[in-house]
């Protein structure tokens, strides 16, 4: 077994299907980044919580 600590990455992490993602894994002993638009502050030392919205910046156009 691995003694390495497990991250998992989460968007819309502030409601919904993403904050009871959140809540599992953390439930399940991993480390979580949680990343919404509006997303409040943490108690918990195994959540780090970001702000920002993932779809602005640099877009690519889809070509079939």
């Amino acid at each position: 077994m691995s003694n390495q600590q497990k991250v998992v990455v989460i968007t819309g992490a502030s409601q919904g299907i993403g904050e009871a993602l959140v809540k599992a894994y953390c439930d399940a002993n991993f480390r979580v980044v949680a990343n919404s638009r509006t997303i409040s502050e943490s108690n918990d030392p195994h959540v780090l919580k970001v702000a920002g919205d993932i779809a602005k910046g640099r877009r690519q156009k889809m070509t079939p």
